[in-house]
């Protein structure tokens, strides 16, 4: 990728022990080699991030954080992001934190598959809104100075929706009206399929439905002086089932009706001296 970007970084840290970060800037007009997946070069316009930090004093039982991002694209593109989060500390026993990111992304050019067609590989791109959800649980606990306890779990949500479908016909105009021809495309047998002028083409369906979910639980017991025994649970979920709405409720349901891998492993260590 090749552009030019401005950007403004601040920092505040109060007495108290609280911290915000943010940067603002602007990424000019720029010429994406990624973005068509091996195909030419594709040129975007400015983009306008804004991402921020905040956490409250880490010394206290209760910490909060906030972690965000919002970004304008000159083509009417939208994308935001929200995660706050919470950690809680006992007594030098108990650890545990609580963090929520929810993403809302709204494309008006986005890669939405490479059709095929008699005249060779045609990249297509259309306006995007995707979705996702992602909670996350961490657990440490020190029954003793010699056993402890430690779980994550992380489920993971993304639904993404595709409309307005464009070939890409002139990827460095200067006008993005000019890049783009508009196609139509109907649904054939798990493809879409159309005509670009009196060419046809047919392309994978690119929405998309994916949930997993990844959990852990250790346990270690430190039986005599650097020697250790160590249990671990692990699970996981995956589903791509297509959804009607996206909600926890759903998506949950989704993802926990979808049959479990399940591992345990057991390490032992010995310490011992020649």
């Amino acid at each position: 990728m090749t552009s030019r970007q401005a950007l403004l970084e601040t920092e505040l840290a109060s007495l108290s022990g609280a911290y915000l970060w943010s940067r603002a800037g602007v990424q000019f007009d720029r010429t994406d080699t990624r973005i068509l997946r091996g195909g030419p070069a594709l040129r975007l316009g400015n983009r306008f991030p804004l991402y921020f930090y905040a956490e409250t004093d880490g010394g206290k039982t209760f910490q909060y954080t906030t972690d965000g991002e919002f970004t304008q694209y000159q083509n009417g593109s939208l994308a935001w992001k929200f995660a706050p989060g919470v950690s809680c500390k006992l007594n030098g026993h108990l650890k545990t934190s609580l963090n929520i990111e929810y993403d809302d992304n709204r494309q008006r050019v986005d890669y939405a598959g490479t059709a095929s067609s008699a005249t060779g590989p045609i990249y297509m791109v259309g306006k995007l809104h995707q979705r996702v959800l992602f909670p996350t649980l961490r657990v440490n606990l020190n029954l003793t100075p010699t056993f402890s306890v430690s779980y994550y779990g992380g489920p993971f949500a993304t639904v993404g929706r595709y409309s307005d479908f464009r070939a890409v016909t002139a990827p460095r105009a200067a006008a993005e009206a000019d890049r783009f021809t508009s196609v139509a495309l109907s649904p054939e047998g798990g493809n879409l399929t159309g005509h670009l002028g009196k060419t046809p083409l047919s392309m994978p369906a690119p929405d998309f439905d994916w949930r997993e979910f990844k959990s852990n639980l250790v346990l270690r017991w430190e039986y005599r002086p650097g020697s250790s025994l160590t249990c671990v649970w692990s699970q996981y979920r995956s589903d791509w089932s297509s959804q009607e709405d996206f909600t926890p409720a759903t998506q949950s349901r989704a993802l926990f009706s979808a049959h479990p891998d399940n591992t345990l492993l057991l390490k032992v260590s010995y310490w011992f001296t020649l």
